[in-house]
């Protein structure tokens, strides 16, 4: 967005959006899920990229779906992954 020609419109935009929604941040509880929800995985031989196991942990204990088109977000469980 920094580069883009566009930067302008996409910044009121993302404004919008900031005020619409409740932005979650990563702490010391995601960080204990993140390490329940590798477990899980590993336990049932899932292989998902780490980067995308902090997504989970973080969506999952709030309940939360994920908004994706990358399906490896399915073999989370308990986790709901909404496709674009």
């Amino acid at each position: 967005m920094l580069g883009s020609t566009q930067r302008a419109p996409l910044e009121a935009w993302l404004e919008v959006i900031e005020a619409a929604c409740a932005v979650l941040a990563p702490d010391e509880v995601t960080a204990r899920h993140y390490g329940e929800l590798r477990r899980e995985l590993d336990a049932l031989y899932v292989q998902v990229p780490y980067h995308d196991i902090w997504i989970g942990a973080l969506a999952r204990p709030h309940g939360l779906a994920v908004v994706t088109r990358d399906a490896h977000f399915d073999r989370i469980p308990s986790l709901r992954r909404i496709g674009w």
